[in-house]
C-alpha cells in the first residue's frame, strides 16, 4: 500500500521505528569494527549518501531500552528544528559581521583619505613656509651686512 509501511528495526515491535535527527526512519546496521564486531546499531538514514549530509545520529541496538520509545520522534524532530534555527542564526550573524566589516573598512578608508589630504596640506604649508623662511634669512643677512658696512664706514 502506498503511504504505509511498517518496519521492524530489530526491536521486536513491528510498529516501532527509530528516527534520526533528519526525521527519517533509521535503518538497523551491523558493526564490522574490531571493537564491536557484529553489534547492531541504528544510524542516520543519510549515512554514506553522497547526495545528502547525515545528521550524525547513532544509537546502539538495545532491545530492552528501545521498547516503548516511539515517543522520541517528535522530540527528535523538534531538536532538528532547533538545530536548523541555530544554524540559520549563525549564518545571519556571519553575514551581519561581514556587512559590519565592510562598513568599518569604508569608514577607515575615508579616514585615511582625510588624513592623507591633511598630510598633503601640511607638506604644502611646510614648503611655502620654507620659502618664506629663506626670504627672512636673506633679509636678516642683508640687514646684518648693511649694519656691518655702515659701522665700518663710520
Amino acid at each position: 500500500m502506498e503511504g504505509s509501511s511498517s518496519g521492524n528495526n530489530g526491536s521486536g515491535d513491528p510498529d516501532f521505528g527509530m528516527f534520526c535527527f533528519c526525521g527519517e526512519l533509521t535503518p538497523s546496521r551491523t558493526s564490522g569494527t574490531q571493537k564491536n564486531p557484529g553489534r547492531r546499531f541504528f544510524g542516520c538514514a543519510n549515512y554514506k549518501n553522497q547526495h545528502l549530509e547525515d545528521c550524525g545520529f547513532f544509537c546502539w541496538y538495545e532491545p530492552s531500552i528501545l521498547q516503548g520509545r516511539a515517543d522520541l520522534r517528535p522530540m527528535m524532530v523538534q531538536t532538528k528544528k532547533k538545530a536548523v534555527r541555530t544554524v540559520q542564526q549563525c549564518e545571519s550573524s556571519a553575514s551581519m559581521t561581514s556587512e559590519e566589516m565592510q562598513r568599518t573598512t569604508i569608514t577607515m578608508q575615508m579616514k585615511f583619505e582625510a588624513m592623507q589630504k591633511e598630510f598633503d596640506a601640511m607638506q604644502m604649508r611646510e614648503r611655502n613656509g620654507g620659502k618664506m623662511n629663506w626670504n627672512y634669512l636673506w633679509i636678516v643677512v642683508f640687514c646684518v651686512l648693511s649694519y656691518m658696512c655702515g659701522k665700518s664706514s663710520q
